[in-house]
């Protein structure tokens, strides 16, 4: 697995490298990552022709984000 996440780092979407990581987070856990990515996507570039995705509190990224590095250290 690591060798793939190397070889393909460069390459990747970001959404198929969080997938790669199902196996070390909850599914769900990943997902809620996503929105929070499609967040800072939309509010960095607001591409009219996308629809405004679920806004997510900064408290809340932050406490996925920092559960989600505390699990992979």
């Amino acid at each position: 697995m690591l060798d793939r996440i190397e070889r393909e780092i460069e390459f990747a979407r970001f959404d198929e490298l969080l997938d790669l990581y199902k196996g070390w987070l909850d599914p769900n856990h990943v997902g809620l990552i996503k929105q929070i990515k499609d967040c800072r996507d939309w509010i960095s570039h607001r591409n009219p022709k996308k629809t405004k995705p679920a806004v997510i509190e900064p408290i809340t990224a932050h406490k996925l984000l920092s559960t989600a590095m505390d699990a992979l250290s």
